[in-house]
């Protein structure tokens, strides 16, 4: 059995474990371990090593790779550590203190598995440790001084922390606070069945990972004068949203994040609407600057007139929009790729994608491969 299938096959009492330890419900959990996994076949990753290769040079991989992982997206540690091994690198991963099973059954499964599977897991290394206080610090630059570059994933004042203590010259790539928003063209505004289709996708980019990545929707955009209205298109998202609650549940709502959720909502009650379902939130805001959401399914709808407006509200968010979900055909995506503000360089897919990018999906406009290789001249 390969990796993708192990993975996918955990037994009953390990998801029950994860879900406990990612605060995801059961549904969910079982959901993103198949939808990370889903397309990681031997002939996508033999493709993907091919496409790194530079005529007349010769990759040479950078050494020992310096992970330090997030917890906020249970499965993120599958492309984080399996990318730089397949190119030939190790890893030393600090794994999060919120989150640190799902690593482990990475390895664990790796360990069982095929001579290739266990070729790899040699190559991890897990640690945990806390990075608060002096002491903490120290044992940051002590990991980080072990290694001959650092990939940091999690919000600004981490990478920050870590750019800060890394020792001169050990490169620092950068993985910090990023977001998603969704866009509803009139052109696919076209009837109840085309918003019936939007609401239910979007829905799904809402409830992954219960919108705690820098994939997750934060607000939704609609065009003016499509068969609904950009309000109405928030009731029918809020529909779509109470109808997924019953196959793929939110997980339990944490203390701290029902006193933002209430901030929140509240906010949206005196500057537009707040229509709240059984676990989730769909405020309409017009065309007021977009907030930042809690995350735990509460999303925002704002209307947009025409594209120039569409641009300079995408172009506020900068490089912290990592993707966009267009609704609409392929050649509309395309069209919108080529128009967007100078610095963005999101992915940009259709709804219901947001939260499932392809395993070897370029990252910031960047090569899955990048920072992971040097190549010399053959």
């Amino acid at each position: 059995m390969g990796l993708a299938s192990s993975m996918q096959n955990l037994r009953e009492g390990e998801i029950k474990s994860l879900a406990c330890s990612s605060g995801l419900s059961l549904e969910a959990t079982r959901w993103a371990i198949r939808s990370t996994f889903a397309d990681m076949t031997a002939q996508h990753l033999i493709s993907w090593l091919n496409e790194a290769e530079l005529p007349g040079h010769r990759a040479r991989p950078i050494g020992l790779l310096g992970v330090v992982l997030s917890g906020n997206v249970l499965t993120s540690p599958a492309r984080t550590l399996l990318l730089p091994l397949l190119m030939g690198v190790p890893v030393l991963a600090r794994v999060s203190s919120r989150e640190q099973l799902f690593a482990s059954l990475l390895e664990r499964t790796l360990l069982d598995g095929c001579p290739a599977m266990r070729s790899l897991a040699r190559g991890i290394g897990l640690v945990s440790f806390d990075y608060d206080g002096p002491a903490g610090a120290e044992t940051l630059r002590a990991f980080l001084g072990a290694v001959d570059t650092v990939s940091v994933y999690g919000g600004d004042e981490t990478c920050g922390a870590v750019a800060r203590l890394a020792p001169l010259g050990v490169p620092v790539l950068q993985h910090g606070h990023g977001l998603g928003v969704g866009v509803l063209p009139s052109s696919a505004n076209a009837g109840r069945e085309a918003v019936a289709e939007a609401a239910a996708a979007y829905a799904l980019d809402v409830a992954a990972y219960d919108q705690r990545g820098c994939l997750s929707p934060q607000a939704i955009y609609v065009e003016d004068n499509g068969w609904v209205s950009p309000e109405g298109f928030a009731e029918e998202l809020l529909e779509a949203l109470d109808v997924l609650e019953r196959t793929l549940p939110r997980g339990p709502l944490p203390t701290s994040i029902a006193a933002e959720q209430a901030q929140f909502r509240g906010v949206a009650s005196v500057v537009g609407r707040a229509l709240e379902g059984n676990a989730s939130c769909v405020t309409y805001e017009a065309d007021r600057p977009p907030r930042s959401s809690p995350g735990y399914r509460n999303i925002a709808v704002h209307r947009y007139a025409d594209e120039p407006a569409l641009l300079r509200n995408l172009g506020v968010l900068g490089p912290r929009l990592k993707v966009i979900g267009l609704a609409g055909t392929a050649s509309t995506r395309s069209r919108l790729m080529g128009v967007l503000p100078a610095g963005l360089t999101p992915r940009v897919c259709a709804p219901g994608e947001m939260q499932t990018p392809p395993f070897t999906c370029v990252w910031d406009g960047l090569p899955a491969w990048h920072g992971l290789v040097r190549y010399v001249a053959s």
